[in-house]
């Protein structure tokens, strides 16, 4: 009963407590990820597509960056630090395995993962932003995409 009497002092209900200390965290790793992302040593185009997607879906964005890119980032140095080194890649939308327009077959082959797990993510991402940000997004990678 005493803990319920701190919280409620200060205007908040108890039950709402763990809610706002979810917020927080959310909060705090989505900051963490946009600056991590900005300061990391991706490439100009991969730290654009990853700011887009952490932007979006805040928790989802965030979480996935610290999973993909930044793993990304690791096989890189390593791979520069054997001397294999890569060729320069370039983001293009993929004629051959597309649905729409290639855009997700693109950015899947670009970061050498399924192309499913790509659209399997856009469409997560289209439905939790409220379809509008992520469909002109999209609209946007169509036209400034080049076919390959």
């Amino acid at each position: 009963m005493a803990l319920f009497e701190i919280f409620s002092g200060f205007g908040i209900p108890f039950l709402l407590m763990p809610f706002l200390v979810f917020l927080v965290f959310v909060l705090i790793l989505w900051i963490w990820a946009i600056f991590d992302c900005v300061s990391s040593s991706l490439r100009a185009e991969e730290k654009l597509l990853w700011l887009l997607i952490i932007l979006l879906a805040p928790l989802i964005g965030a979480i996935l960056y610290f999973i993909l890119a930044r793993n990304l980032a690791l096989e890189r140095n390593k791979s520069s630090r054997k001397g294999k080194g890569q060729k320069g890649k370039i983001l293009t939308r993929d004629s051959s395995n597309k649905i729409i327009a290639g855009v997700c077959s693109g950015i899947a082959k670009y970061f050498d993962i399924d192309p499913t797990l790509v659209r399997l993510l856009w469409v997560v991402v289209t439905v939790l932003t409220g379809f509008w940000p992520s469909i002109l997004i999209y609209l946007v990678a169509w036209a400034i995409m080049p076919e390959k």
